[in-house]
């Protein structure tokens, strides 16, 4: 049984359309932390979820408007200010030849205090962790800016999930190709013997 679309399409259009959506509201809320917590993003990486992000910053303060906004005020400065660090860092890096992805999401910061961790995991296991208790302490100071950055943290959580299942199934592709080579490898010389022994 398929569902009608009247604009054409389907279930499987309509779900791809809300997980890209959702996708690109994670990575506004995200894009203000990932440029306060990472260096070195690829030149492409920050585009309009960024701008959205510093539209929306200041639109939060709608949810608390009998709270003072001067704390998240002045976390967006600092947040635009780090945007801009970033696109510079990216502009120098392109000028110096530095071999780096166009759409690298950056190398966290607090990989420092944990050189045995893999960078991923850092991302998807201290970072959150770290923007979490950021956020509850923060709603102390300023509630709206403690809320804004427990938010951002859900959204930090799920762009880098998507980010690992992407890479997660490219790896398993460049797997699987690589046993469909070895097998088609492997029928190749048995075949070159059957005809030696001819």
């Amino acid at each position: 049984m398929t569902s009608s679309n009247p604009n054409g399409g389907g279930i499987m259009q309509d779900s791809l359309k809300a997980g890209r959506i959702l996708v690109f509201v994670a990575r506004m809320f995200a894009s203000p932390l990932e440029a306060c917590l990472r260096t070195d993003f690829g030149p492409k990486y920050f585009g309009f979820a960024a701008l959205a992000a510093l539209a929306l910053m200041p639109l939060w303060m709608a949810f608390w408007p009998d709270k003072s906004s001067t704390p998240l005020t002045g976390f967006w400065i600092y947040v635009l200010l780090m945007f801009a660090r970033a696109r510079a860092e990216s502009g120098r890096m392109l000028r110096d030849g530095t071999n780096v992805h166009s759409r690298s999401n950056g190398i966290s910061r607090l990989s420092r205090w944990f050189p045995r961790m893999a960078e991923a995991k850092v991302k998807a296991k201290v970072e959150p962790g770290f923007c979490f208790i950021m956020g509850i302490l923060l709603m102390y100071l300023s509630e709206p800016l403690g809320s804004f950055v427990l938010i951002a943290t859900v959204g930090l959580v799920l762009a880098q999930s998507t980010i690992d299942s992407v890479e997660r199934a490219r790896v398993m592709e460049l797997n699987d190709a690589l046993i469909e080579q070895q097998s088609i490898a492997e029928r190749f010389r048995e075949m070159q013997r059957n005809q030696s022994r001819r």
